[in-house]
């Protein structure tokens, strides 16, 4: 389990920004992110203790600690991922309350013989807490009641056009994560007008690639099929069609694609 209190969040913050940064076209109007591209920075100045004491008294609840630290550098975020442009900080955080109606949309579709926890998945629209302040019709909720040993709340997020159910995340932290392995997995293949995305991080995860495909040639499968499908997150080149030629050859059939393989002159 991750120590989530002590996770470096502004180093991590950091790296994403500069990334970001640097994956825009110098040509691009920039318009409201113009500023945050000149400072390199998605974030805004950190909330003070006594900023985030006011929001846990508005809303009733001690907020869990991951999502505390990440409050403390930073009140917000822009651009989590590729499709929430932005994420709540002490004042716009608030409880979801079924604004969106999706409660009863959710209600309407479980079976007759619907068990406790489908039921409990259903209400999510009315308990959870809404982080999502500006996103392309994605929401984003801390689940208050879905806690773990350590404080840390959930994080559900839903897109009616992904056509599939919400998706978890064990804490706000596991969220974040994702969100930034979900802009690198964008950015992986530019179009013709953007600048090629190549950083420390990109670069690290090839070699990485390159590496697992040694490791599978000497037998290290297990090993190199981790560090495949961990390139793979991020979108990096190959890396999903050299996992799932190790899927075929352990006889799994199912979603394997061969992606590259064709084109791969090796």
């Amino acid at each position: 389990m991750t120590d989530t209190t002590a996770f470096d969040w502004r180093s991590f913050l950091l790296r994403w920004s500069g990334e970001w940064a640097d994956s825009l076209p110098d040509d691009e109007a920039r318009g409201e992110d113009e500023a945050a591209w000149q400072a390199r920075w998605l974030g805004f100045p950190p909330a003070s203790e006594a900023r985030i004491a006011a929001m846990e008294e508005r809303l009733g609840r001690r907020m869990p600690p991951s999502y505390r630290e990440f409050l403390k550098v930073t009140d917000g975020w822009r651009h989590a991922g590729g499709f929430v442009w932005l994420l709540a900080g002490t004042e716009g955080a608030r409880w979801h309350d079924n604004e969106s109606g999706l409660a009863d949309l959710f209600e309407e579709y479980l079976e007759e013989d619907a068990g406790p926890e489908e039921r409990r998945e259903a209400d999510l629209w009315r308990r959870g807490l809404q982080l999502d302040v500006e996103s392309d019709i994605t929401h984003v909720l801390m689940d208050p009641e879905d806690v773990d040993e350590d404080g840390e709340w959930a994080v559900y997020t839903w897109a009616s056009w992904r056509a599939s159910p919400p998706e978890r995340h064990e804490n706000f932290l596991e969220f974040m994560q994702d969100m930034y392995r979900e802009f690198h997995s964008l950015r992986a293949r530019p179009s013709d007008n953007e600048p090629t995305f190549a950083n420390d991080t990109t670069r690290k995860l090839d070699e990485q690639v390159e590496e697992a495909k040694l490791e599978a040639l000497r037998g290290s499968w297990e090993e190199a099929l981790r560090a495949l499908d961990e390139a793979k997150a991020y979108g990096r080149p190959r890396a999903g069609g050299l996992g799932d030629q190790i899927r075929r050859l352990l006889g799994e059939t199912y979603m394997v694609y061969f992606d590259g393989l064709v084109t791969e002159p090796r």
